[in-house]
């Protein structure tokens, strides 16, 4: 006598040969399935090409657009992401998504041209680490270079002869120089975007030479007592009968030896109103007060100076008066965005540095990179490097398709903070891989150590950072800095 249960699995069993029976019974008289899928525009018949079946993974694209009348590309706003993981036979392109992270071949051709001229000034690393600096002959073989691959001014309009480059292109570039120690990269120069502002008259005496290399500008906004809050700048600009007279001081001024003009943010007496001059330094009344030495060694330096009664005329006002913090805003967020991409590329640089010496050197039996704590390092400063690699090329691609400014000014600040912080946590690990070699100045990645450090200071320190993310989503909620692409700029425009 069956079980119960035996007698449930039999009639199971049952139940299921009947159902094949019934289906078995009605596909009988049916059409082959060449005949039945005949006609049908949204189903193929004919076997998978290799596109089509290539269409079944992750296809990236970055498409840049010419600027009218340039022979560089200027922009990316066309650019997208199409990513497509789809059946061969579904031809409707119009239900996919649009996104995008290839470079184009423009793209790889000036990542190639920037990745030339770095390694053409990494043989003056050592020489500036152990001289404090570089002789002129040098700094004028290195603009010699510069001029050679076209990397001038890369932020400026080709009209005005510079290189014309897009936001996500600047990124690429400066990924590149950044993985110079000394800071190297900053004799590749990019005068500051707030002299995009200038009139005519000043273009022509400032800003043109500048983009030629003939003149170099420094930014002097902070102070002894107006550090990350540059409301609380003391300066002042009297105005007088033909023009202003300029009191004050600043400290950090980068550049500030070499630069021959300063862009100095100073307060319009009496209504107080923020206002950025150009000054010649060498005017009546400047002044360098003294020259501290910092933790990295720096290609150039970063003087205090100061103003004492300095006679500026009307035309030395840049871009009107009260604009001055919102023009210094924009050269911050410029300068975060590009303060990330050059952390990246040192973090690069430091990682495949210690990756490799790990690999050759044998310890306990077997080469480091075998030991599973330094496999844990090398995972965690990858991870580092691809994420923020990626959130800055994003960043920098929605900036490029109209982002607004206070979305882009809260978005350059997650990229910096992050960039700046991963950066220094990769070049702290590889430093550590190196064990006491990591500790002698000829290593890069001692030098690098030093060089990112200063990354979470200037330019607003992390914590400020913090602030300006926490503030904009206590204004305007999360959507903003979490939108990713397009909604971000469709979001923004909204």
């Amino acid at each position: 006598m069956r079980s119960p249960a035996a007698a449930l699995r039999r009639h199971g069993r049952g139940d299921v040969a009947r159902r094949r029976g019934r289906r078995r019974a009605e596909v009988v008289g049916r059409k082959p399935r060449e005949e039945r899928l005949a006609g049908r525009g949204s189903r193929s018949t004919r076997p998978e090409s290799t596109s089509v079946a290539r269409s079944r993974h992750a296809v990236l694209r970055l498409r840049p657009v010419r600027s009218a009348g340039s022979k560089t590309v200027a922009g990316v706003s066309s650019a997208f992401v199409h990513i497509t993981r789809r059946p061969a036979h579904d031809t409707n392109e119009e239900r996919f998504a649009a996104v995008d992270f290839a470079y184009t071949p423009e793209q790889l051709e000036l990542q190639a041209r920037a990745r030339a001229l770095a390694d053409e000034i990494a043989v003056h690393e050592l020489a500036c680490e152990e001289q404090n600096g570089l002789p002129p002959d040098v700094h004028a073989e290195v603009a010699e270079r510069v001029r050679h691959h076209g990397l001038n001014a890369i932020n400026m309009p080709a009209e005005w002869g510079g290189q014309g480059l897009s936001v996500t292109e600047q990124v690429i570039v400066q990924e590149q120089l950044g993985r110079l120690t000394n800071a190297l990269w900053d004799m590749v120069w990019r005068p500051a975007n707030a002299l995009r502002a200038c009139d005519d008259a000043q273009r022509e005496r400032y800003l043109l030479p500048g983009i030629r290399g003939e003149r170099r500008d420094c930014v002097a906004v902070t102070e002894r007592d107006a550090g990350s809050d540059p409301t609380a700048i003391a300066s002042t600009a009297e105005r007088t009968g033909s023009g202003y007279t300029l009191n004050g001081e600043k400290w950090f001024v980068t550049v500030g030896d070499a630069a021959d003009y300063m862009i100095v943010l100073a307060n319009v007496m009496p209504e107080r109103a923020p206002t950025l001059f150009l000054v010649d330094k060498d005017t009546p009344g400047v002044r360098v007060l003294r020259t501290p030495r910092y933790m990295h060694t720096f290609v150039y330096e970063h003087p205090e100076f100061a103003f004492e009664d300095v006679e500026l005329a009307d035309d030395a006002v840049l871009g009107g008066v009260g604009r001055g913090y919102e023009l210094t805003r924009d050269w911050f967020v410029e300068e975060r965005l590009m303060i990330a991409a050059r952390a990246i590329g040192a973090a690069d640089r430091a990682l495949r540095a210690a990756v490799e010496w790990a690999t050759g050197r044998h310890q306990g039996g077997g080469p480091l990179i075998g030991h599973q704590l330094v496999q844990g390092m090398v995972a965690d400063c990858v991870v580092d490097i691809a994420t923020n690699r990626a959130l800055v090329h994003q960043v920098a691609w929605e900036a490029d398709r109209g982002l607004d400014r206070k979305t882009l000014h809260a978005k350059a600040a997650v990229v910096k903070l992050a960039a700046s912080e991963a950066g220094g946590r990769v070049v702290d690990r590889a430093l550590q891989l190196f064990g006491g070699r990591g500790y002698m100045r000829e290593n890069p990645c001692e030098r690098l150590y030093r060089d990112l450090r200063v990354d979470r200071i200037w330019e607003g320190t992390s914590e400020i950072q913090r602030l300006i993310v926490g503030n904009e989503v206590a204004k305007r909620g999360l959507d903003g800095v979490l939108a990713f692409g397009e909604a971000a700029v469709a979001g923004a425009a909204a």
